[in-house]
C-alpha cells in the first residue's frame, strides 16, 4: 500500500493564539517606536527651550553690565577733580570707592598715563580668591597699586586700605609693566566708551571685561574692569 502525503495543519486554537501573539508584538513595537519618537521630540523641544532661556538670561546679564559700566564711567570722566588731577587719592579715591561699593561686580578701576604710570584701585571683596592672590589681610578692604618711574626704574607699590580707606600697610618692588600693550588703554577715545573682548584675568583664571575712556583734555585713560563670574550661575 502506498502511504499518502498528509498536509500539515495547525489546530484552530493554536493558530488564533499565534495570531494574537503576533498582533500584540506588532502593536508593542509600534507603541515603543511612537514613544521613542515623541520622547525624542519632547527632549529636543525642552533642550531648545532651555537654550533659548539661557541665551536670553546671558544677554540680559551682559546688557545690564554694559549699561552700568558705561553710565558710571561716563559720569566719572566729567568729575572736575578727576580732570584737574587724574590721580587716585583723597576725594577722588573716596568717590571711586563709592562707585565700586554700589557695583560689587566692578573688580577694579584704572587710571593710566601716557608716560607709563598707572594707578589701580581694587575691590578685595570682588572674589574670594582675589584676596589670597594679592596677599591681603582680613582687615584689608581696598588695594591701591601704583606703577611709577623713579631714578630711571619702574616700581610697583601696593597700598592696602581698610574699609574706611585708611592706609594699613604697603610694600613695593621693581616692575616692567607696559600699559601700551593693553587694548583698553591704546584703543580708548574721548567720544565714547570702549569695551574689550572678554578675557581671563592673569593668574586668577576668571572671566572679565574692561571698559575705558580717555579723559577730556588729558592723556589719561580711565577704565573699569568687571568680573563676569556671575555667568556661571546662568549656565
Amino acid at each position: 500500500m502506498q502511504q499518502q502525503n498528509k498536509t500539515f495543519q495547525l489546530p484552530i486554537r493554536t493558530a488564533v493564539v499565534a495570531g494574537l501573539m503576533l498582533s500584540s508584538l506588532l502593536v508593542a513595537v509600534v507603541i515603543i517606536a511612537l514613544q521613542y519618537y515623541f520622547n525624542k521630540n519632547l527632549a529636543e523641544k525642552t533642550l531648545h527651550s532651555r537654550y533659548q532661556q539661557t541665551k536670553a538670561s546671558v544677554n540680559e546679564y551682559l546688557e545690564s553690565i554694559d549699561n552700568r559700566a558705561t553710565n558710571e564711567i561716563n559720569e566719572l570722566k566729567q568729575l572736575p577733580r578727576l580732570l584737574e588731577n587724574p590721580q587716585i587719592n583723597g576725594e577722588v579715591g573716596q568717590l571711586l570707592v563709592a562707585v565700586m561699593q554700589r557695583n560689587p561686580l566692578f573688580q577694579s578701576v584704572y587710571l593710566g598715563q601716557q608716560n607709563g604710570e598707572v594707578e589701580q584701585l581694587i575691590n578685595l571683596q570682588a572674589t574670594p580668591a582675589l584676596r589670597q592672590h594679592l596677599r591681603a589681610e582680613e582687615a584689608d578692604r581696598w588695594l591701591l597699586i601704583k606703577i611709577f618711574n623713579e631714578d630711571g626704574q619702574q616700581h610697583r607699590r601696593l597700598e592696602y586700605y581698610d574699609r574706611n580707606f585708611t592706609l594699613r600697610h604697603a610694600w613695593q618692588h621693581q616692575s616692567d609693566f607696559d600699559i601700551t600693550t593693553h587694548s583698553w588703554f591704546s584703543e580708548a577715545t574721548v567720544d565714547e566708551v570702549s569695551k574689550t573682548q572678554s578675557y581671563l584675568l592673569a593668574e586668577m583664571h576668571s572671566p572679565a571685561q574692561t571698559y575705558s575712556v580717555k579723559l577730556p583734555d588729558s592723556d589719561a585713560v580711565l577704565s573699569i574692569t568687571v568680573e563676569l563670574t556671575g555667568l556661571s550661575t546662568l549656565l
